[in-house]
């Protein structure tokens, strides 16, 4: 069994694996929307209220991640 990483950079990551997620603000954990194309998350979030919405991809356990 794989070791699952915490994700640090959302709340409850593991709710939205294989999703694309948006946070209003870079220091911000907390998701406004969700879903799995990126332009209908960030729409979503405009609509919500947010200014500028930070997009994030949550890969699912099985996807390989690289931070460059």
């Amino acid at each position: 069994m794989a070791a699952v990483a915490k994700n640090y950079l959302i709340e409850d990551g593991e709710k939205y694996e294989g999703n694309y997620v948006t946070t209003c603000s870079p220091k911000s954990k907390r998701v406004v929307s969700f879903s799995k194309s990126p332009e209908d998350a960030y729409n979503k979030a405009k609509k919500s209220g947010c200014l500028e919405p930070v997009l994030i991809y949550v890969p699912t356990t099985d996807e390989q991640t690289f931070v460059f």
